[in-house]
């Protein structure tokens, strides 16, 4: 008497199929995951590269009234210029987002520092995170992708480190922020 194999798969043909199913499925999250690290990095380095920009442009344009004055036209506080005048004065755009990704408000300082130089500062207030937990990986990257950008480090969290700077005093006093400096030489 001849056996007859019924159809369908065997117990062990569906575990393989199973676990290869979700092999694929966690590589394609993992994927995904890696694509939105990639493009919070992107948008918070294009944001801190335009506030650089302007505020590069506010020193140059106010920086030998603000050496010799403190002060410049239009703005309430020469050494603190707030969004609102950065855009009122059509230095920055009106598309400037008013909170970051990291759910900060953007900070602009500027710095009269030996020998008159300027050197302006735009920080996000937030701190970088990643799974609820300040992340110094995130930051350095967004840091690395802005030319002048700086981050605070793990064991000195009121110290802007970065390539090409060091030992500069960050206006926020907290682990895993991140900023762009735009620099001039003294107006005078």
């Amino acid at each position: 008497m001849k056996k007859l194999r019924q159809g369908g798969f065997s117990l062990i043909e569906i575990m393989v199929m199973t676990a290869i199913v979700l092999v694929i499925v966690m590589v394609f999250f993992g994927f995904l995951g890696l694509i939105a690290k990639h493009d919070l990095i992107f948008q918070e380095s294009n944001t801190l590269t335009r506030g650089q920009k302007a505020l590069d442009s506010y020193i140059k344009k106010n920086g030998f009234l603000i050496v010799t004055t403190g002060t410049a036209p239009g703005y309430t506080n020469a050494l603190a210029p707030t969004r609102e005048s950065l855009i009122a004065n059509g230095l920055l755009p009106s598309t400037f987002p008013t909170r970051s990704k990291f759910n900060g408000q953007f900070l602009f300082v500027v710095r009269v520092g030996v020998g008159k130089n300027l050197t302006g500062i735009v920080c996000d207030s937030g701190q970088v995170q990643e799974h609820a937990a300040p992340s110094f990986v995130l930051a350095s990257a967004i840091a690395a992708a802005v030319p002048g950008g700086v981050y605070t480090a793990p064991d000195a969290p009121s110290i802007l480190v970065g390539s090409g700077y060091k030992d500069i005093t960050s206006p926020i006093n907290s682990a895993a922020t991140v900023c762009a400096i735009a620099s001039a030489p003294s107006p005078l």
